[in-house]
């Protein structure tokens, strides 16, 4: 696998798109196609409105069971640190700047790493920490070394962790 690709399916693993993908990206199923409709956009309390801002263009298109799972974490939002608090809601603006085949890789990745063994799940965590701990300008280099210099895909991609030089 080349650096650039591992890369990939490591952030796509341990980056945001983690905490999205448990949240709102499970396939839909019976149980969650039946799920009751959920309060549209204007009818959230004035708490739910403000730490779900990043979904408000598109909450009242999402389907009931999304607005479910986001709910959920709105109630949660207060109990959890400022820090963690940003996280989530840069995470929800990711998430939605995503298409319908980002989202479904997205999925994919996370099922995959869910079905790892054991260790290879430890292996891949030891592995983010390493690139993690890396400065921006080291991750650009990592990420560069197996491209081809035709290689035109954006470094902005949603699925990779965000790297400024």
């Amino acid at each position: 696998m080349g650096k650039t690709l591992f890369i990939r399916v490591i952030s796509g693993i341990f980056s945001g798109v983690i905490f999205v993908s448990t949240a709102c990206a499970a396939p839909e199923s019976a149980s969650l196609m039946a799920t009751p409709p959920q309060p549209a956009w204007n009818e959230l309390t004035v708490q739910q409105k403000i730490v779900l801002a990043p979904l408000s263009d598109t909450w009242d298109s999402m389907e009931h069971s999304r607005r479910k799972r986001w709910l959920g974490i709105s109630n949660r939002f207060s109990s959890q640190s400022p820090a963690e608090q940003r996280r989530i809601q840069a995470q929800m603006q990711a998430w939605e700047r995503l298409t319908f085949e980002q989202r479904k890789e997205a999925r994919k990745n996370f099922k995959t790493a869910r079905q790892l063994p054991r260790e290879k799940k430890q292996e891949l965590k030891r592995k983010w920490a390493e690139y993690s701990n890396l400065s921006d300008a080291e991750k650009l280099k990592f990420l560069n070394m197996d491209r081809p210099a035709t290689d035109t895909h954006s470094l902005d991609s949603p699925i990779l962790p965000e790297v400024t030089p």
